[in-house]
C-alpha cells in the first residue's frame, strides 16, 4: 500500500523509517496489523505529525506523556502489554496517538489555575498561571502549588483577570509569561490575560521553537513589545480559537501576533485595535498564517493595517477585514514572494494614505508572489492609488467576486495593476471611482477579463471603466459598459 498519496507534505526520512518499523512490529499482533492495513493511508499523516512533535519535546516531558499513553484507557482494543511496548518508543507513542484520533488531549495533563490568584510565583498553596506554564514546560511538579505537567498539558483558567505586572525573567526578554516550550492548551473560560496599567512594557506570550500554544476562549490585551505585542512566535505553532486579541502594540511587527518561520492558525476569533509598524493585527515572516471566520477590525500600521506577510503563505477564508488603517495595505499587505489566498471574505471600509486600501500585493527582490481572490467582496475602501486592490508585478487572479464602491483619489478606483498579470473570471467591478481608471488602472500589465462585467464606475479624467497605460495589453472577453469619464468613458488605450 502506498501511504504517501493521502496527504500533501513530503514526509521526513526518519518518520518513514519509524513508520516501517511499526508496520514490521505489528506483524506480531494480527489485530493491529489489520488495522494498519485497512486505515494506513488515514493514519500515516497523523503518525508523521505526532512523531515530529514528540521528537521536539524535552526528554522529561516526552517520557511523562509516554507513561500516560501506556496506561490510557482509550486503547482498550490493544492489550496492556502491547500498549506499554508501543509507548516505550517515540515511534510507538506516535502510532498510539495517531490511532487514538485525538487521544493526545485525552492523555494530556490538566492543571487548574486557582481562582483569585496572582499570575506569579508565590508559595501560597495556590496554583498561578506562571507556575502552571513552568510545570507544563518541565514535565514535572517544579512548583508544588500546581499539578504536574507533561508533553501535552491543558491549563484551565478561572473566569476573570490574569493581570501581569512585570516581565518574567529568562529567554525572550520583555515577556510577561514563561516562554511556551511544550504543547500547552489554555482553556480560558472567558478569562482576560492583561498587562497591568502603568507596568513596564512587555508582551504577553512568547512561543519557542519547540512550543505549541492553543489559546481558547481567552482575551489577550495590553501587551507592548518590539515584535508581537500579544504573542511572539519563533518557529513554533500558535492556534487561537474563540478568542480576542485586542489593544496590543508593537514598535516593529505584529501588534497582535508576530510569527517568524512558524505557524499561526486563527479560527474563529477577533483581532482588533492593535497597532504596529508592520502588521497591526498579525504579521508573519517566512511563515504560514491561516485565518478562518475571524474578524480583523480597527487595527493600524504603516504597512498592513490588519495583516502583513513577508515571503510566506497567507490563507484568509470566511473572514471580515474592516475599518483598518495604514500607509499601504489597509487590510492586507503581502510582499516578497508571498502567496495570498482569499476566499468568501469581506474586505471593507479600510483606508490608507498611499496605496492599496483593501489589499496591497507587492513584488520585492527576485521572488514573485501570487494573489488569489475567490468568492469575496472588496468594497468601500479608500486610497490615493488602488483603493480596492493594488498589485505590483505579482500575479493576481480574481474569480466569483465583487469589487465595488471603492474610491481612489488618483488612480485605480477598483484595481491598480502595475506591470503585472491580472486575470478576472467571472466577477463584477462596479461603482468605483478615481481620476484615472475608475474601475481598473492597468499600468504596463497584462489584463484578461472573461465572463465578467465592469460597469457603473467613474473617472474624473480618463478611463471610466479601464485605463490602459504603458506597455500593456487588454483582452476584453467580458463586458465593459455604462462607465463614465471626461474622456474614454469605458476603455482607454494610452501607451
Amino acid at each position: 500500500m502506498n501511504y504517501f498519496n493521502a496527504y500533501s507534505l513530503p514526509p521526513k526520512d526518519a518518520a518513514v523509517a519509524a513508520w516501517d518499523s511499526q508496520i514490521a512490529q505489528a506483524a506480531e499482533m494480527p489485530s493491529l496489523a489489520g488495522m494498519l492495513l485497512d486505515r494506513g493511508s488515514e493514519i500515516f499523516p497523523q503518525f508523521v505529525k505526532f512523531y515530529t512533535e514528540l521528537g521536539s519535546l524535552p526528554r522529561n516531558a516526552r517520557r511523562a506523556l509516554q507513561r500516560r499513553l501506556a496506561s490510557a484507557r482509550e486503547f482498550d482494543t490493544i492489550p496492556p502489554e502491547w500498549r506499554r511496548r508501543l509507548a516505550g518508543s517515540i515511534a510507538g507513542a506516535a502510532l498510539l496517538l495517531a490511532l487514538g484520533q485525538g487521544t493526545a488531549q485525552a492523555v494530556a495533563f490538566t492543571i487548574n489555575v486557582s481562582p483569585k490568584t496572582p499570575p506569579g510565583i508565590i508559595a501560597d498553596g495556590k496554583c498561578s498561571l506562571i507556575e502552571a506554564i513552568v510545570n507544563a514546560n518541565n514535565g514535572a511538579q517544579t512548583h508544588p502549588d500546581c499539578d504536574t505537567g507533561g508533553g501535552y498539558t491543558n491549563i484551565i483558567l478561572p473566569p476573570g483577570f490574569q493581570t501581569l505586572r512585570s516581565p518574567y525573567p529568562g529567554n525572550y526578554a520583555d515577556t510577561g509569561l514563561p516562554v511556551i516550550l511544550s504543547h500547552i492548551t489554555i482553556e480560558g473560560n472567558g478569562a482576560k490575560i492583561v498587562r497591568a496599567k502603568g507596568a513596564t512594557e512587555f508582551r504577553i506570550f512568547a512561543v519557542g521553537e519547540t512550543g505549541n500554544l492553543t489559546l481558547k476562549n481567552t482575551t489577550v490585551s495590553g501587551g507592548i513589545a518590539d515584535k508581537g505585542g500579544a504573542i511572539f512566535n519563533y518557529k513554533g505553532a500558535v492556534y487561537v480559537q474563540d478568542s480576542t486579541i485586542s489593544g496590543n502594540s508593537a514598535s516593529d511587527r505584529g501588534g497582535g501576533i508576530y510569527s517568524y518561520a512558524g505557524l499561526v492558525v486563527i479560527d474563529p476569533s477577533t483581532i482588533s485595535i492593535n497597532s504596529a509598524d508592520y502588521g497591526g493585527g498579525v504579521a508573519t515572516r517566512y511563515g504560514k498564517v491561516y485565518l478562518t471566520d475571524t474578524v480583523l477590525t480597527r487595527n493600524t500600521a504603516d504597512s498592513g493595517g490588519a495583516i502583513y506577510s513577508y515571503y510566506g503563505l497567507t490563507t484568509v477564508d470566511g473572514c471580515t477585514i474592516s475599518k483598518n488603517t495604514a500607509s499601504r495595505g489597509g487590510g492586507i499587505y503581502a510582499i516578497h514572494g508571498n502567496k495570498t489566498y482569499i476566499s468568501d471574505t469581506i474586505i471593507t471600509g479600510n483606508k490608507v494614505s498611499d496605496r492599496g486600501g483593501g489589499i496591497y500585493q507587492n513584488f520585492h527582490g527576485v521572488y514573485m508572489g501570487l494573489l488569489s481572490i475567490d468568492g469575496s467582496t472588496i468594497s468601500k475602501n479608500a486610497a490615493p492609488i488602488g483603493a480596492g486592490v493594488h498589485n505590483r508585478v505579482d500575479s493576481t487572479y480574481i474569480s466569483d467576486s465583487s469589487i465595488t464602491g471603492n474610491k481612489a483619489r488618483e488612480i485605480g478606483g477598483g484595481i491598480y495593476n502595475y506591470d503585472a498579470l491580472l486575470t478576472i473570471d467571472p466577477s463584477t467591478i462596479s461603482g468605483n471611482s478615481a481620476r484615472y481608471g475608475g474601475g481598473v488602472e492597468n499600468d504596463g500589465g497584462t489584463f484578461t477579463l472573461t465572463n465578467s462585467t465592469i460597469t457603473g464606475n467613474k473617472a474624473s479624467v480618463r478611463g471610466g471603466g479601464v485605463d490602459n497605460t504603458g506597455n500593456s495589453s487588454f483582452t476584453n472577453n467580458g463586458t465593459v459598459s455604462g462607465n463614465k469619464a471626461k474622456t474614454d468613458q469605458d476603455i482607454s488605450y494610452n501607451p
